[in-house]
């Protein structure tokens, strides 16, 4: 009996109204998709940066056995096999390595983004 008078019952949602929800719906969506798909490469820098700043221990860790930085890129590649606890690094090709007057300068490039080490900092541009 209840049945019969639910399924003969004329209340519901009108096109109108649907067609008002599916359009907030997708108006949130179009705001919120490419937040977070930024979120994702902001991620993935912020992982490089924290893996990078072992390279700089690795360098000082050579230097103070040593008395100065790697002479050369293969004295580099050499210095982060040696230093390195992570093999997270296998993830970066390291290109421009060369000795500063004031230490030593790497680049690394990061989801389009170049990073580059130095004895003091990490930079990205």
């Amino acid at each position: 009996m209840f049945l019969r008078r639910f399924l003969k019952s004329k209340e519901g949602f009108t096109l109108i109204e649907l067609l008002v929800v599916l359009a907030v719906l997708g108006i949130l969506a179009a705001v919120a998709v490419p937040r977070f798909a930024n979120m994702q490469d902001k991620a993935n820098l912020i992982k490089a940066k924290t893996e990078l700043k072992q390279v700089q221990t690795a360098m000082e860790l050579y230097y103070a056995e040593n008395g100065e930085y790697p002479a050369d890129e293969m004295a580099f590649n050499d210095a982060l096999n040696t230093y390195l606890v992570s093999d997270d690094l296998n993830d970066y090709t390291f290109t421009n390595y060369q000795i500063t007057v004031d230490g030593y300068s790497v680049q690394t490039t990061v989801d389009g983004t170049t990073i580059t080490i130095t004895r003091t900092n990490i930079q990205e541009s």
